[in-house]
């Protein structure tokens, strides 16, 4: 249970308390990156060496997106009652853990079996993270939650592009065998991520200001179920750029793997952070049904784009502007 629940709920939350929180629920960011786009970064590493058919490998994402809904679910009825301090914790060992049998998956004797696991703790693990972050951030005392809200997603694209080019980086010193390594280093940030929200003295909640509502009373809401939709078809886009560009540039469009993850996956990360973090300082000052339309019509453009002229660099450079 959270330590909040043993004090009076009337109790503020302190200035430090407040920065350790931020600081808790950005890491969290960046732990969500470094589990959904990690792996897919290996794809074509498990069809070389490790012998994995590419059915199998497309199996890794559907089974990751597949849990981490089902635990989005499950998690976001019980958090309030396990408390939220020990829910995050327990959602970054289990990434942290999910990390660690992913570096160790070369040894077993069905790679796949092991990749499958750790695939299921990762999804597990992000997808508690999703439902217990943002309402610690909305929870924040004073005016600046909004932008807190805003800059804590640009966070995860700012993981994304750490772990991009990371590895990038890593190849081109130690070689793509050593791949199994790259986990383990990147398990750090889940376990750090636990530190900090262990330090935490007391959690702001939603559900301490009286502000949480059930889905079911959302669901009566008609714009709330068209951004609802909106927010699953911008994810389901998103997704498909980050679980196979890197795959399809190396063996689709036969660049190489740094060419491939430096033009096309690295570039579409670098661009999202950009713009999530540009509209989290200055999102005020926009009209947000004019730029929501603005940026459809762009990324539907540059879906197509991506498919259509036979220049590969021309390709790549449509990942880029997707987001």
């Amino acid at each position: 249970m959270d330590n909040s629940n043993t004090v009076p709920q009337n109790r503020p939350q302190s200035a430090k308390d407040v920065k350790l929180t931020i600081a808790a629920c950005y890491s969290a960011s960046f732990t969500q990156a470094a589990v959904a786009n990690l792996p897919p970064l290996f794809y074509a590493l498990y069809n070389e060496e490790l012998g994995i058919p590419l059915g199998l490998i497309a199996l890794i994402p559907t089974l990751f997106f597949g849990l981490q809904i089902a635990t989005d679910a499950v998690f976001s009825v019980i958090v309030a009652k396990i408390g939220y301090k020990a829910t995050a914790v327990i959602a970054n060992a289990l990434s942290a853990s999910g990390l660690i049998i992913l570096g160790f998956s070369p040894l077993f004797s069905s790679a796949i079996a092991a990749i499958f696991v750790s695939t299921s703790l990762c999804a597990i693990g992000s997808g508690i993270i999703e439902i217990t972050t943002s309402p610690l951030v909305e929870a924040l005392p004073g005016d600046g939650k909004s932008a807190a809200m805003r800059l804590l997603h640009s966070f995860y694209c700012w993981g994304y592009l750490a772990v991009v080019l990371s590895t990038t980086l890593f190849f081109a010193l130690f070689g793509k065998a050593n791949w199994h390594v790259l986990p383990f280093f990147f398990a750090l940030v889940p376990i750090t991520c636990s530190i900090l929200f262990l330090c935490v003295g007391r959690l702001n909640t939603l559900e301490d200001n009286g502000c949480s509502k059930r889905f079911s009373e959302f669901g009566k809401n008609t714009v709330f179920l068209i951004l609802f939709l909106m927010m699953i078809c911008a994810g389901a886009g998103e997704q498909v750029i980050s679980q196979w560009a890197s795959f399809f540039a190396e063996k689709g469009l036969g660049v190489s793997k740094a060419t491939g993850d430096l033009l096309g996956t690295s570039a579409f990360a670098l661009c999202m952070a950009l713009s999530r973090t540009f509209y989290g300082v200055k999102g005020n000052r926009f009209l947000f049904r004019k730029r929501s339309s603005y940026a459809a019509e762009r990324s539907l453009f540059h879906i197509f784009s991506r498919y259509s002229p036979p220049s590969p660099r021309y390709r790549l450079s449509a990942f880029r502007f997707a987001d």
